[in-house]
């Protein structure tokens, strides 16, 4: 099934609920996206303290602690109504998180995607490979991220009829990390964005304590 468009979130969490958080999204609340038949994949990412020293950020996104993208395919309205629909259920049911606040959510079309050398495997087959993180940059124009040392590719999207006003004109480009995302960091790092940020895949049983005071 090709993918159309992805789904992106930026999400802040509430002190002393990443716990929670993390074992809801992990364990309930992502699996139950791959119900929907257009929902073809999905992964969040965390925006450690020390990767944070690195991340660029205008306002509320300077907020952020995780990104997540999922991944759909057409007819995008119909994938949109059902995701929404499923959303919409769950929360009816007491399954979501209430402690938990997006400033910018919505669907953005994919424009273009590119492997490194290194990959091996196509460009359209990036983000189903195993990562250690991503770097995520949201800007006017895309970023040329695939070559970069420690990247296995990237792929662009950009705002539509269908995406919020805050992502219209606006590019995202996501490149999908081999490297240590620590070790990345600094080198990824950009000024000029409206968000840059490296984030670091979620061990679904890690201990998740990243913010523990």
């Amino acid at each position: 099934m090709k993918v159309t468009h992805g789904f992106v979130s930026f999400t802040e969490v509430a002190a002393g609920h990443h716990r929670s958080y993390n074992a809801w999204h992990l364990f309930d609340h992502l699996p139950e996206q791959y119900r929907l038949p257009g929902v073809v994949f999905g992964q969040r990412w965390v925006l450690t303290p020390p990767l944070r020293a690195h991340a660029r950020a205008t306002a509320p996104l300077d907020r952020t602690h995780y990104v997540t993208l999922y991944l759909m395919a057409d007819p995008i309205e119909e994938t949109l109504r059902d995701f929404r629909a499923l959303a919409l259920g769950l929360r009816e049911k007491g399954r979501f998180h209430e402690h938990r606040t997006s400033h910018l959510f919505g669907p953005m079309a994919v424009r273009d995607c590119a492997a490194s050398d290194q990959a091996l495997v196509a460009a359209e087959a990036v983000p189903f490979r195993p990562n250690t993180g991503v770097h995520v940059r949201l800007s006017s124009e895309p970023s040329d991220l695939a070559e970069q040392p420690g990247a296995a590719g990237a792929w662009t999207f950009t705002g539509t009829e269908l995406s919020p006003p805050e992502l219209l004109g606006v590019t995202m480009t996501v490149a999908w990390l081999d490297g240590d995302p620590d070790a990345l960091a600094p080198s990824l790092a950009s000024t000029h964005d409206l968000f840059s940020a490296t984030c670091a895949s979620i061990d679904p049983f890690g201990t998740w304590d990243w913010f523990d005071s």
